[in-house]
């Protein structure tokens, strides 16, 4: 048989060849690419920063002794003090005040004393009348008194002389019962007598000391030690030239 009788034979093989033999496929596109997953994953997202703070501006120094503004909180609203955050005291932590000092009888106060009255004197036996004046400043305490006295008597003689005396005294009221108070005087002064022959006047100084008793006849003041007063009184002085002058006198006043 000729190779051109075989022909026909051979493409009817090979055409049966090619329907028996499966067909090879080309891999698909997507074979050739790895597998996508079904879902994607999502990364974590950061977190976001909080926000930071403002810083605020510090409030400006005040001088001592300036108020504060209107609106800002003090360290007495706060509750701390000013020397280093300390709690305030309470007012009723506070000292109490100091109670005025009570005064004792012991201890001496000021004193004034003023009195007038009258007096009957003998002069070498020559009787002297007229009005007596003392005047006192001193301290006293609930027993005792001591007073500077200036006094003062202005008179005349029974024959008409006109006379007059100046005494300063240290006076002390020795002891004090109730209303009732007893002393002692120690006198120095001047006796001036008007002469009866020339317009002249005799005076001589001397010296003395007498008793008095005074009765409160009103007492006021904190301590009753402030009266209206009666007192009797006898002195007796000695003048240079031997005038021997001695006489009592009574007296109203009030001490103070």
């Amino acid at each position: 048989m000729s190779p051109m009788s075989r022909l026909p034979s051979v493409r009817a093989a090979a055409a049966t060849a090619l329907l028996l033999v499966p067909p090879v496929r080309a891999p698909a596109a997507t074979a050739l690419l790895p597998a996508a997953p079904t879902a994607l994953a999502q990364e974590p997202q950061p977190e976001p920063l909080p926000p930071l703070p403002t810083p605020t501006a510090a409030p400006p120094e005040r001088a001592p002794g300036d108020a504060s503004p209107a609106g800002a909180l003090t360290d007495a609203d706060l509750g701390l003090a000013g020397d280093g955050g300390a709690p305030p005291a309470s007012p009723s932590s506070e000292p109490p005040a100091p109670r005025p000092k009570a005064l004792s009888g012991k201890e001496f106060r000021p004193t004034l004393k003023g009195s007038a009255g009258f007096q009957y004197a003998q002069a070498h036996g020559v009787p002297i009348t007229g009005g007596r004046l003392r005047l006192g400043v001193g301290a006293q305490n609930d027993s005792s008194a001591y007073y500077a006295v200036l006094s003062v008597l202005y008179g005349g003689t029974a024959e008409g002389l006109r006379t007059w005396d100046v005494r300063g005294s240290i006076s002390g009221d020795l002891l004090r019962t109730g209303i009732l108070r007893l002393g002692l005087d120690l006198e120095m002064g001047y006796l001036v007598v008007r002469r009866v022959t020339v317009d002249s006047r005799m005076w001589a100084l001397g010296l003395g000391a007498g008793v008095h008793a005074s009765v409160d006849v009103y007492a006021f003041g904190p301590r009753d030690d402030h009266a209206v007063f009666l007192e009797g009184k006898l002195d007796a002085h000695l003048h240079f030239g031997n005038a021997f002058v001695w006489g009592p006198s009574v007296l109203v006043g009030i001490r103070y």
